[in-house]
């Protein structure tokens, strides 16, 4: 039996491999990234390896899963670090130390002022995001606290839940589909931290950018916040929207899909606090950060809704029918089209001009434009306008239509259709 003292150290494995291997400390250099002076140091057991440069120099050795897990057990290393030989490939498991430095970027903070608040140095704060170190309960609470982080987090962080968390992908397209699969599930448990192991693991993939980091946890924050406040929790996403709107303007990012959600939901927040014309300025505020054609085309006519709100129908019917012209006039999307001209008939029907909405309704009936799970919203403004016009008896055939497709899609009307 091999005594635990007798096995051989980090160091002197991956000496052992090497030279297995027919590897100079030059040539082993040059496949892994890292200086042979450091190799050779830590051959010599003058230092150990950061997980991140044993990780790569193990692939560049390319050892066997076994012989992987032997050195990683070697290493002074979190236990969640262990554990990544029995992860399936294209898979890791988010660590502490990714944990809080996304939270960091997050939050805006550097290094140095980091682990100033958690009285330590920046070189002790960089070994505990690196995974190499964790803190001890007093310094880690008192570096999320100055990092802003939720009692979720701190909790999920002093008690080690990460470890039990699933691996996610190192890939950006598969991270991407959990991320969006996430963003329309706001029933999940535990969502808010899901959604920051999201983010810790965009931060890793972009590791020299923080500035497309925070974009990211835009993204993340708007989508979220603006899903939840399609389903009643306009107070949850709230917060999310505040959240998503200091990020942008801390990195002073063009606005895309997922952060401009998060601006819609703080629209709505100054509506009911300050009246809908709050709204439209908010809105008019944001547009200089608007430079995609249908996203600018979209803040239109959430801007007409409010107008109408605010009973200005003249300048909501203006608005609103500048956002179907920009689409026609400057972008070639026939999907974003049909979505501002349904609009344009909403807004219609709003203004008590129902003849006039179903002309445009009509013209949408022909196209193909719309996906199959947006003919309820459709099929309902056909329903309002024709009785208002006094056919009721196709109304009520595409009420039907309208509620069997809701159904059939697990589908709800959107809140700007409740005042129809």
């Amino acid at each position: 039996m091999i005594l635990a003292s007798d096995a051989p150290t980090v160091g002197q494995q991956l000496q052992q491999w090497r030279l297995r291997r027919g590897l100079s400390l030059g040539a082993l250099s040059l496949r892994c990234g890292i200086h042979k002076s450091t190799l050779s140091r830590w051959e010599r057991g003058i230092q150990l390896p950061s997980t991140r440069e044993l990780d790569d120099t193990l692939k560049a050795l390319e050892v066997s899963a076994q012989e992987r897990a032997a050195c990683w057990q070697q290493l002074d290393a979190p236990r969640a670090v262990l554990y990544r030989h029995q992860e399936p490939a294209g898979m890791r498991q988010i660590s502490g130390g990714e944990l809080l430095r996304a939270l960091r970027l997050r939050s805006g903070v550097t290094q140095q002022d980091a682990a100033r608040a958690a009285g330590v140095t920046r070189e002790m704060l960089s070994r505990w995001e690196r995974g190499e170190r964790w803190p001890d309960g007093q310094k880690l609470h008192a570096l999320c606290y100055a990092l802003g982080a939720s009692l979720d987090e701190t909790l999920h962080l002093t008690t080690r839940g990460f470890i039990e968390q699933e691996p996610l992908p190192l890939e950006r397209p598969a991270l991407l589909q959990i991320h969006l699969a996430l963003a329309y599930d706001t029933t999940s448990p535990k969502l808010e931290l899901a959604n920051w192991h999201i983010a810790a693991r965009f931060a890793e993939l972009d590791r020299g950018d923080p500035f497309r980091l925070q974009l990211i946890q835009a993204a993340i924050w708007g989508t979220l916040g603006y899903n939840l406040w399609h389903q009643g929790n306009l107070g949850s996403a709230s917060r999310l929207g505040q959240q998503t709107m200091r990020l942008m303007q801390d990195c002073r990012g063009f606005l895309g899909a997922s952060q401009l959600r998060g601006i819609l939901v703080q629209a709505e927040v100054e509506s009911r606090q300050s009246g809908p014309l709050a709204a439209v300025r908010f809105l008019e505020s944001w547009l200089g950060l608007v430079t995609i054609i249908h996203l600018r085309a979209w803040v239109y006519s959430i801007q007409a809704d409010y107008l109408l709100r605010a009973g200005e129908i003249t300048s909501a019917l203006q608005r609103s029918d500048a956002a179907r012209k920009l689409i026609s006039n400057e972008s070639n999307d026939p999907k974003e089209g049909a979505y501002r001209h349904r609009d344009y008939a909403r807004h219609l029907l709003l203004a008590k001009e129902p003849r006039r909405a179903l002309e445009v309704l009509q013209s949408l009936q022909d196209s193909s434009a719309l996906p199959k799970q947006e003919s309820g919203p459709t099929c309902f403004l056909f329903a309002k306008a024709l009785y208002a016009v006094g056919e009721v008896g196709e109304a009520l055939t595409y009420r039907e239509q309208a509620m069997e497709s809701l159904a059939r899609h697990r589908l709800s009307l959107p809140p700007e259709y409740q005042s129809l």
